[in-house]
């Protein structure tokens, strides 16, 4: 903190996004900052916060981000999704922490965290029950209206636990219940093949999936999966099974592997997509893996990359649409 105490700077990562989202918390009066203006030095890896108001220097203060990763409104459905984002050097999975939540929406709203609901007010609060401890950017949180749901109770498949699953998406004049269904299957063929692979079953007795209009094929946080609703609704896209996949292996990484390195998300991520390819060898879920899509549009001869000019390139489309957030 500067010596005016209107100026904190922080050592952050080099990968911060958002950081119009990020919220500074007076921890002795339990007042939010107003944070005027952000500075944000990639190559330093040094965030600068300016505040409206002075902050005495011996003062605690606390920093957080809500990622509103989505809050689409339509005729039929109303999704709004928000994940934890750390901003320090907390992005590690080996930080960890159980969490009591409480969310105050409107009475008509449904949510939905990673853990199960304690209770729900008539004035539209609503509880989860204490999180298994959790790194910040695995928490995450749904409210939805206008929506179906189908649920599936626990049970097993070939002797692998099976944990009670719902998915939440939204109605229209061509809903059909079996439509939706496979996602319940293959996510259950891949749960089963995650806990032969690791010996360890699925840690929580619930995991719910939302279908919603996010820009990102889809989301994992413990317990919460969010998949794009273009994808959901038309399962003949390859990229729609590969999200789903890929979305139910990330409910065990953060818990198996962790880093104490700053590139730990890129390390993740590369395991990720290789056990998707691992997945599907023994599945055979995908027609197509995104391995053979690799091999499409990789030029033979990689010294004569400029001279090939009429090699196919892949464009996912969902990654340009975007959505403003009601909050």
């Amino acid at each position: 903190m500067n010596e005016r105490g209107k100026q904190i700077s922080l050592s952050v990562d080099s990968e911060l996004v958002n950081i119009e989202h990020i919220y500074v918390v007076n921890c002795d009066t339990g007042l939010t900052l107003c944070v005027t203006k952000t500075v944000f030095d990639q190559r330093e890896q040094l965030l600068s916060l300016i505040l409206l108001e002075t902050v005495e220097a011996v003062s605690f203060v606390e920093f957080s981000m809500l990622a509103t990763f989505f809050g689409g409104k339509g005729t039929n459905l109303r999704v709004d999704v928000v994940k934890f984002s750390s901003v320090d050097n907390m992005k590690v999975t080996y930080v960890q922490a159980t969490l009591d939540l409480c969310v105050m929406f409107t009475p008509t709203t449904r949510m939905r965290s990673n853990s199960a609901i304690k209770f729900v007010a008539t004035d539209g609060l609503t509880c989860f029950e204490r999180t298994v401890p959790l790194a910040v950017q695995q928490i995450a949180f749904v409210g939805f209206e206008n929506a179906e749901t189908l649920i599936y109770n626990t049970t097993t498949l070939n002797g692998t636990y099976i944990p009670d699953i719902e998915i939440v998406f939204s109605i229209n004049k061509n809903f059909k219940r079996e439509k939706h269904e496979w996602i319940y299957r293959e996510s259950c063929k891949v749960m089963t093949l995650m806990t032969t692979w690791t010996r360890f079953p699925y840690p929580l007795k619930e995991l719910k999936f939302i279908s919603a209009p996010i820009r990102a094929p889809s989301h994992s946080s413990l317990g919460l999966i969010t998949l794009q609703d273009r994808l959901v609704d038309h399962p003949s896209y390859t990229l729609a099974h590969v999200s789903l996949i890929h979305s139910v292996i990330q409910q065990w990484l953060p818990g198996l592997v962790g880093s104490t390195k700053s590139n730990e998300s890129c390390f993740m991520e590369s395991l990720s997509v290789y056990l998707e390819w691992k997945v599907d060898e023994v599945l055979h879920i995908v027609n197509k893996t995104r391995g053979t899509e690799v091999e499409l549009i990789r030029p033979q001869d990689l010294s004569s990359e400029e001279k090939d000019s009429l090699r196919p390139v892949r464009v996912v489309e969902a990654r340009k649409r975007f959505f403003h957030s009601p909050w």
